[in-house]
């Protein structure tokens, strides 16, 4: 993804495990479990600030499974206050809390782009597989990101059981209608991991798979 890179771009992280943990298709909670263990904001920023001093940084990717906003407000904070001059990315999961003052919070804090885990927009779909998703909640966040200056980067899914063709083709359609706010979409296939939900009862879901 050069977009969203440069020279020098360095990966921090402020977490382990997600804070959202319910995703039945995801191979992290297969690794992590259901645990989160987030990481002092002061922290992070002494991290931050420790790393870069003995490896120079223009650029800071966040590793975790998602930032969640008011985490993402408090990291925000503690950067302007730091004043370490980095530009930093980091994925993030739609759900309340996101508005454009966050957002422009972020701006100013040195945030560049933000990575969505928007998978699918289907409610039935969402449902399913553990991540509801609110289209017009999606289209209000992804529009308030796009005009605080922060970059979209959208990764979708599609394939999963039980969809349809019709469900499918509603996620091309939103994908579409907001294309002109995202930086990058990033289409994904639905793959069966084995430590995931989905694998693990997969006789309970309908999921044939040696």
């Amino acid at each position: 993804r050069a977009m969203r890179t440069v020279q020098g771009s360095k990966t921090a992280s402020g977490a382990r495990g997600c804070a959202w943990a319910r995703c039945k298709f995801c191979l992290h909670s297969g690794y992590y479990g259901k645990r989160f263990v987030p990481k002092p904001i002061p922290k992070v920023v002494a991290d931050l600030r420790e790393m870069t001093s003995r490896h120079p940084a223009r650029q800071i990717a966040f590793g975790d499974a998602e930032l969640p906003p008011r985490r993402f407000r408090e990291l925000a904070l503690g950067l302007i206050e730091a004043q370490l001059g980095l530009g930093w990315w980091t994925m993030a999961r739609l759900q309340p809390g996101w508005d454009r003052e966050t957002f422009e919070l972020g701006r100013r804090a040195g945030c560049q782009y933000i990575d969505w885990g928007l998978e699918h927009v289907d409610p039935r779909l969402t449902a399913y597989y553990g991540k509801p998703v609110d289209r017009a909640q999606a289209h209000r966040i992804f529009e308030d990101c796009h005009t605080a200056g922060i970059g979209v980067l959208v990764q979708t899914m599609s394939g999963f059981p039980t969809e349809t063709d019709a469900e499918r083709a509603s996620l091309f359609d939103f994908i579409d209608d907001h294309r002109h706010m995202f930086v990058e979409s990033t289409p994904h296939v639905f793959m069966l991991g084995r430590n995931t939900e989905f694998f693990v009862q997969r006789e309970r879901y309908g999921i044939e798979a040696d």
